[in-house]
């Protein structure tokens, strides 16, 4: 059974640069939509480049506790 998903957390590993390369307004919109299943990891363009590396891993493990879409 997934647990409760926390969005302030997800929001923690994010970017947090409001880029909006995934389309949303800023990354606690992105993390809500993350949350909702409304979205997938791979939409966050800026975790998959630079020195985003940990936090990627980090969500990825987030992701898999809370049962979100990975891809």
């Amino acid at each position: 059974m997934a647990k409760k998903v926390n969005y302030i957390e997800l929001l923690k590993h994010l970017p947090r640069t409001n880029c909006k390369e995934c389309g949303e307004v800023s990354c606690m919109a992105f993390a809500v939509k993350l949350a909702k299943h409304e979205a997938t990891l791979a939409e966050c363009k800026p975790l998959f480049q630079g020195d985003y590396e940990n936090e990627r891993k980090e969500l990825e493990k987030l992701i898999e506790e809370y049962g979100l879409k990975a891809a």
